[in-house]
This record gives structure tokens, sequence and C-alpha cells, in this order.
């Protein structure tokens, strides 16, 4: 799949947001008069602290020192950031978004090598911010090797690329998805040659060991508790690994022709949620576009921990096609009461 943006290699950009008391901090707080600076507008009874109405399109900048003992108030600081220098590894041309990091602050980014040469495998780094360096986890290629299991007919098993996003589970293992593209069509006629595989990590004894192999790419992780999932391409498989049990379990979701939702997501009961996209039926209107003289019907599929579907919400706004060429879900975030907004390629804010 050749992805529209590139992160060079040399360069990764680490944000540090610091949270003190330093009476220089800027803060926001809503209001119900211009003239009553100070009194934020809330309801008799209301908690300012919790009530999440907005009650009023107004608001004043504030730099009044005072306002840091001031619970009601929301404090704007902008992050501070340094570019930092990754090694240069030859054949290592991008980053596709897989990054993470595990409970001791630790950031873990996947290298791929989509135009590598005549072995192509992506890398498994981490950059450790107390000692501020970086260092290889190994290579994926290699490590299929050092398992026992890399195929080697038609030729050498190639895993070119990490694409998920790299997620530390209950188990305290990081967790992340890579792929190969050989083969691929990107109307989603030909999947990639030697599909795709689930890998752990393991960060105290530096064990890596392959979860699953799957027949698709896999182009997105998500975990949560005990469950780690990824999605596949073509057609928007779900691979659910229990931690706890050892045991896998697969829902396929269905898309069209090669569209490929970059990311999937879950909630905190483990609830996962992935893009769907089937032909419409007749008396279907909402969340519909027409491609290909076809009426195409795209939605967001909640699945509960037994991959059982609990909702099907359709998306407007949406860009689909019927090739690799547009990207579905392209980020994603979670607020502290629970809320999860997500965006797609078009900018759609949900």
């Amino acid at each position: 799949m050749k992805n529209k943006a590139v992160v060079g290699m040399q360069k990764i950009v680490v944000g540090i947001v610091i949270l003190s008391s330093i009476p220089a901090c800027d803060s926001m707080e809503p209001i119900s008069n211009p003239s009553s600076r100070g009194s934020p507008n809330v309801a008799p009874g209301t908690d300012a602290t919790t009530d999440s109405t907005v009650v009023s399109e107004e608001f004043t900048i504030r730099s009044d020192p005072n306002d840091l003992k001031r619970p009601e108030l929301r404090f704007l600081r902008a992050p501070k950031l340094r570019s930092l220098d990754i090694p240069l590894i030859p054949e290592m041309n991008s980053i596709w978004g897989a990054t993470g990091r595990d409970h001791l602050g630790r950031i873990y980014f996947g290298m791929s090598a989509w135009d590598g040469g005549a072995d192509p495998s992506a890398m498994l780094w981490q950059y450790d911010p107390k000692k501020d360096s970086f260092r290889s986890l190994g290579d994926v290629n290699q490590k299929l090797e050092e398992l026992g299991i890399r195929r080697k007919t038609p030729f050498p098993e190639t895993q070119m690329k990490i694409c998920s996003k790299i997620f530390q589970s209950s188990d305290g293992k990081m967790y992340f998805s890579t792929q190969d593209e050989h083969q691929e069509q990107e109307d989603g006629t030909s999947n990639v040659l030697f599909g795709g595989r689930i890998f752990s990590f393991d960060p105290t004894t530096e064990q890596w060991d392959c979860i699953h192999t799957a027949t698709e790419g896999l182009i997105a992780l998500a975990a949560r508790g005990s469950y780690v999932i990824a999605q596949g391409y073509f057609g928007h498989v779900l691979y659910q690994y229990d931690v706890e049990s050892k045991t896998i379990r697969s829902k396929k979701l269905g898309t069209y022709k090669g569209h490929v939702s970059r990311n999937i997501f879950m909630d905190c009961r483990s609830h996962v949620y992935g893009i769907r996209a089937r032909v419409a039926e007749h008396d279907e209107n909402a969340g519909v576009y027409s491609i290909d003289q076809q009426r195409i019907r795209v939605s967001l599929v909640e699945l509960d921990t037994d991959l059982e579907e609990v909702q099907d919400w359709p998306l407007e706004d949406y860009l689909l096609t019927g090739t690799t060429s547009s990207e579905g879900i392209t980020g994603f975030c979670e607020l502290i009461d629970g809320t999860i907004i997500f965006v797609a390629q078009t900018g759609a804010l949900w």
C-alpha cells in the first residue's frame, strides 16, 4: 500500500507537556457579559469543575497569577518541542504513524522499508526519554528467521511495513502488526503475498513472539485490557487475541474493493470500533456514496468482547474510493470521561 505521507526517518519530534504552577500560564474562561470579567457563567447549583455545557460563545484570555488557584479555569500552555536525530539505517525510509509507549514512558516506533531493496524489512525501535537515546529492538525479517517461522516460497518472506499503533497490553508486552506488499492490487482484487503478522515484544526479556499470521496485510491494531485486535485488509477483518487465554478469533466487517481504514480503536469496555463499507439498500441514504455506479454505505461498527455487533452508525463526510487511495480513520483521541473523538481523511470530526 503506497501511503501518501512519509515522515522522514532522520527526525522525530517529541512533544513534552509541562504541568507546573508557573504564573505566566494563560487561561481561558467562558463569560456571560464582556464587562463581567472574572465571573464564569455557571448555572446556580452547578459545580463549575464538572459542568460540560458551553453557556457562552464569548471567551476572555487571562494572565493573572491568581487564576492558577481557580479550579474552574482551563489553562492553556504550549508544549515544549525539540527535534531528535534518529540513527540513519539504509533502506529504512518511512514511519507510517506506527508509534506507542510503555508504562515507563519509553517511546516505540516502527520504521518501514517499502522500497527497501531485495529483502525489505520493517524494524522496531525504542526511544528512552530518561537516557535520551535510541536503540533498535530488531529487524522483523530477521526475527522471523530466529523464530524459525520465516516462509521461503516463492522467495524468503518479507514483512516490510509496520503501520499499526504499538500498544502495551495487560500482560506488560508491547503489541504491533506488520505486513508484506508483494502482489497487492490497490483495487482489492489481490491481497499481499505473505499477508501480515501480529507480534509481541516483552520489554523485560526483550523476547519477540509471533502471535498470529493472517492472509491479509495487518495495517491497524488496538489493545485494551487483555484484548489485542488487529485489522487486516482487504475486507476489514478483525483478529482478536486474548492475552490471558492465548486464544484468537476473527470477524469480518467488510469493505468496498480496495478501501482501507488506517485505524481502529477501543473503548474502556474493550469494545472495538471499525469501518464497514457495503452496497446500500435502496431505501438507505445516510452515509451513502456513489462510486463506480454503485451506492455504497459507510458506517462505524461497534463490536463487544465476543466480537458480536452492538451498533452500526452511518458516517457522513467520509471520503471513499474503490482503491487504497482513501485512508478512512486517520486519528483518534480518548477524553478523560471516556468519550472518543476520531477524524477521517476529509477532516470530518466525530
